[in-house]
Parts: structure tokens; C-alpha cells; sequence
């Protein structure tokens, strides 16, 4: 099947974009919309809290020997317990916290992964294969993940500690002890682009700690919701300005290596661990958020080229009457392409009791 070209870069050039977007402002960081969070729940059937909390950052007395990872773990929590519709989930949780939010506004519904890969892609980086499914609903692009394996199982003799470091230094808020992901959706604008993004939070980190508050949330069940009525706010939502990313280190690493990732998610604070064999003996907390302008200074032609990469996404599967895509990226010796392929497999990215429930009908 003959696929539709969006982008290709050779050299240092990147073809088939329309005219550069007005600068993507620093501004607009600072004020994420939350439309929901969850936190899945540790059982045999696909459960979540509802809103979540991310587990609370501690200090702990240093060194700190842990374990390596091991056992089985997530690469995509969601896909793995929602293989049919990945972005279901999401929807059960504004269920319960913002049941009168509309779609009509929003152009894109993506992961924080997927934007990662793209703006890689838009910089001219190396990197690994990757394939995203692009699904319309109404006038909304759902750009999906696509990975080899929703889980792994981490061996001790690779020698990772990114799980344990995770449990060893953070708290479950009481009551949601066996949580296994917070998960977290902002809206913000990507140029002009209104964008709503999922991403996992590692932690939540105060300044000056408090008591753990625990966590009065609803636990719901996959599909269990009946959509026709409002359920009940439980609970208060983490602050986005509590919002942690945690990561390890065996030498120091600059925080310009997690930018991407604290950028897209609006992260502000980074925290990192440095480690020999396990054994961590420093640990550094950076208010990342002051960084972010200078970062979106230095990547604006990237950031552009992305939002029009995102346009011509949503534009390829029009042009496929409005039927499901394939997007496909594979690293070639002499050039970058991303190509756009017409799927085989006709699906829709949510239940029509969510499409008639959060988009008003068409004309």
C-alpha cells in the first residue's frame, strides 16, 4: 500500500512543512489545565483510583543500598490493562472528576511518549524504530502507542535500580497502598494545537512535607461507570506543582538529558539518584520548571516542526476518509522518514457511549 509521506529529513533539513507557527511561548507552561488523574490498582480486574495521587517523595537516611530490579514490569500500564481501548481509562476517570468537559475543543489526545518520539524525530536524533496509530474521532486526532511489549521482565543481572529506587524513597498514600501507576491528563496548547496529554507522574514532592493525607478517591472498575449520570467527586487531585520526575544515575547527568520529558509533562521538579551498584549516596532536587524557557528557546525550531508534523498527521487521516492510520518511522542510513500508511484494521479509539457523551453530535 502506497503510504503518504508527511515528513523526511536528510541532513539537517526537514522537507514538506508549511510556513513556521508564531514562537511556542514559555507563558503557557505555567498553567496546565488538569482534566483528570488516576492511579491503577493492583488486581486480577483492570481497576484505578479515582482522582489519583502520585506516591509522596521521603527522605531517607543515606547511603541507601537497593536491590535490583526485578520481576515483571510495565512499559505501557494502560495498554496492558485496557488492550481495546488504551485511552479508556482517561475517560472513566473525567467520568467521576469532570464529567462536564467536552472534546470539541481538543485536536489532539496523545501520550507524553508519543510526543517525545516526534519531537526526537523533528530534531534529527537517532533513534529506534517506532509506529503510533492514528484514530479520528469527530475532529479529535487520537495518536496511540504502539510497543513491542506492554510489559518486560526486569532481570537482576542487568543491573537497573529505577523500580526500587522508586519504592524504596517514596510512599503509597494510605489506603491506596498496592497502586501500581499515577497516571495524570493536562490540557495545554502545543502552538496553536490544543492538546490533551497523558503521562505517568513518579512522585509527589512538597517542600515542606506534610502528613500523608491518604487518598479518598473511588475505586472504579473498567467500564462499570454508567455514563448517563454524574458520578461523585472523591477526593482532591495532586497539584500539578507537586509533580516529580524520578530518575537514576551513575554518574552525574545534566538535566538537560530530561527535559523532553519534564517539558511535555509539565513536570517541575526532577530528582535524580547517583548510585554505585545500587548503593545510592547522593541525591539532587531541581526546581526544573525556571528551565524550561531557555530549553523552548534552544528547541522552538524543533517544537514548530513538531506541531506541524502533528497537523499532518491529523490531515493524513482525513485524507484516508477519516479512516485509521499507521504512522511508521525507520531509521535509514541516508535519511529520517516518517511515513503514513492507511490501516487494515477498522476500530474505535473509545465505546460510542463516550463519543455521544463527550462530543456533541455532528451536523
Amino acid at each position: 500500500m502506497a503510504a503518504d509521506i508527511i515528513a523526511q529529513r536528510k541532513n539537517s533539513n526537514v522537507l514538506g512543512f508549511g510556513k513556521m507557527l508564531t514562537p511556542i511561548t514559555w507563558f503557557t507552561l505555567l498553567t496546565p489545565k488538569l482534566i483528570c488523574s488516576y492511579n491503577w490498582n493492583d488486581s486480577f480486574k483492570p481497576r484505578f483510583w479515582v482522582p489519583g495521587r502520585a506516591p509522596k517523595w521521603k527522605q531517607v537516611a543515606l547511603p541507601r543500598t537497593v536491590p535490583p530490579d526485578s520481576g515483571r514490569v510495565f512499559i505501557d500500564q494502560n495498554e496492558a490493562r485496557s488492550p481495546k481501548y488504551t485511552y479508556w481509562p482517561m475517560f472513566n476517570a473525567i467520568d467521576v472528576i469532570n464529567p462536564g468537559f467536552s472534546f470539541d475543543g481538543i485536536d489532539i489526545v496523545v501520550n507524553r511518549n508519543s510526543l517525545r518520539k516526534l519531537l526526537s524525530f523533528c530534531s534529527g536524533h537517532r533513534q529506534e524504530a517506532f509506529r503510533l496509530y492514528l484514530l479520528l474521532t469527530k475532529n479529535t486526532l487520537f495518536i496511540e502507542r504502539s510497543e513491542q511489549a506492554d510489559t518486560e521482565v526486569a532481570k537482576p543481572s542487568e543491573k537497573r535500580y529505577g523500580f526500587s529506587f522508586e519504592k524504596a524513597f517514596t510512599q503509597q498514600p494510605t489506603g491506596a497502598e498496592n497502586s501500581t501507576g499515577h497516571h495524570r491528563v493536562l490540557q495545554y496548547l502545543l502552538g496553536d494545537l490544543r492538546c490533551a496529554v497523558r503521562c505517568e507522574t513518579d512522585a509527589c514532592y512538597e517542600m515542606e512535607p506534610s502528613q500523608d493525607e491518604g487518598i479518598d478517591s473511588l475505586l472504579v472498575q473498567m467500564g462499570d461507570l454508567r455514563l448517563s449520570e454524574a458520578s461523585p467527586t472523591r477526593g482532591m487531585a495532586m497539584p500539578q506543582s507537586s509533580a516529580a520526575e524520578l530518575k537514576t544515575a551513575r554518574k552525574h547527568k545534566s538535566v538537560g538529558q530530561f527535559m523532553p520529558q519534564l517539558w511535555f509533562g509539565r513536570t517541575p521538579w526532577l530528582i535524580v539518584g547517583e548510585h554505585e551498584e545500587g548503593t545510592f549516596h547522593s541525591i539532587s532536587i531541581t526546581h526544573a520548571q525556571p528551565l524550561f524557557r531557555q530549553w523552548e528557546i534552544r528547541q522552538q525550531v524543533a517544537l514548530r516542526k513538531l506541531v506541524e508534523v502533528l497537523r499532518a498527521l491529523r490531515e493524513a487521516v482525513e485524507k484516508n476518509n477519516c479512516k485509521n492510520c499507521v504512522a511508521l518511522y525507520i531509521q535509514k542510513s541516508d535519511s529520517k522518514v516518517l511515513q503514513v500508511y492507511g490501516s487494515t484494521v477498522e476500530r474505535n479509539p473509545l465505546p460510542t457511549l463516550l463519543t455521544d457523551k463527550y462530543w456533541a453530535p455532528s451536523d
